[in-house]
């Protein structure tokens, strides 16, 4: 059986890269960052997460284009999760959003 991780979030960009990334293999990427408020439960304060985003080729290139701090975007997309061992050998990891459709919420 096949499990779907897909994710639809709400919120600002924070942050983005000042740059598309060329792969190897040609393969354009920009990334950004969202801050999402959310309530982890009824009569709770909200949280805040920055929530990171990664398009690829021709959407890329439109988000580069497009997307300035501050702005209100619905992303929706695939969740990933990266593992990396830091310089000290200690175990990371992080949970992105590759997207696959960006709009602009007013």
């Amino acid at each position: 059986m096949d499990n779907f991780a897909t994710a639809t979030v709400e919120g600002f960009v924070a942050f983005y890269d000042e740059k598309v990334i060329t792969t190897k293999t040609d393969k354009k990427i920009f990334n950004f960052t969202l801050i999402v408020e959310h309530r982890p439960g009824e009569g709770m304060p909200p949280q805040t997460s920055y929530i990171d985003i990664e398009a690829w080729e021709k959407l890329a290139e439109i988000a580069y284009e497009r997307i300035r701090e501050k702005m209100p975007l619905m992303v929706i997309g695939r969740l990933t999760q990266e593992r990396w061992e830091d310089k000290h050998g200690e175990p990371c990891q992080r949970i992105k959003i590759i997207a696959h459709d960006i709009r602009l919420k007013k």
